[in-house]
């Protein structure tokens, strides 16, 4: 595959395809190790600029930051990448936990809160957590997909948390 189709062309970050490869890999590599893999969605519920609409050039300069803040918020062993228009993915591997993926999501929303300055404007971010950890020498990056994107639906719910967990 090309560098273009691998890579997301917005915000640099890997693409789905690309992604779900070193998901792949990351639930291999758990076979091995015993280590758990997890899969945290981000996705950005609203973007506003309280000065007016926000333009097309904004959002790719709103897109480029989270990519950055979310890349900052994990390990150097994890993945960073893009699934859709307002969807970001986090793959998580060795020690995760429940635990450790509550902070991960606590982690997220924080460095999400502050307002991204593009263009000499602030755009403020809202964005909704759904993740999964995978079980062992069972789940492939499908499963594991549909699970997230399970628990993600309840955290976009009217009533729904900010994170909401899925677990096996």
């Amino acid at each position: 595959m090309t560098e273009a189709v691998l890579y997301d062309a917005e915000t640099g970050l890997p693409g789905r395809p690309l992604l779900t490869d070193r998901l792949r890999m990351a639930l291999r590599g758990s076979e091995r190790t015993g280590h758990e893999v997890g899969l945290v969605l981000v996705d950005l519920e609203s973007v506003e600029d309280p000065e007016g609409p926000v333009t097309a050039t904004a959002l790719v300069g709103v897109l480029k930051e989270v990519g950055e803040r979310l890349s900052a918020c994990v390990r150097g062993v994890d993945s960073v990448g893009r699934l859709g228009p307002t969807t970001f993915a986090l793959v998580l591997q060795g020690e995760v936990g429940e635990e450790g993926l509550g902070v991960l999501a606590r982690r997220v929303l924080f460095e999400l809160s502050p307002p991204v300055i593009v263009g000499r404007r602030q755009h403020f971010v809202l964005a909704r957590l759904g993740g999964t950890i995978a079980r062992p020498r069972v789940d492939d990056p499908g499963t594991m997909l549909q699970r997230a994107r399970q628990a993600l639906a309840a955290a976009q719910e009217p009533d729904g948390e900010l994170f909401v967990l899925q677990l096996p």
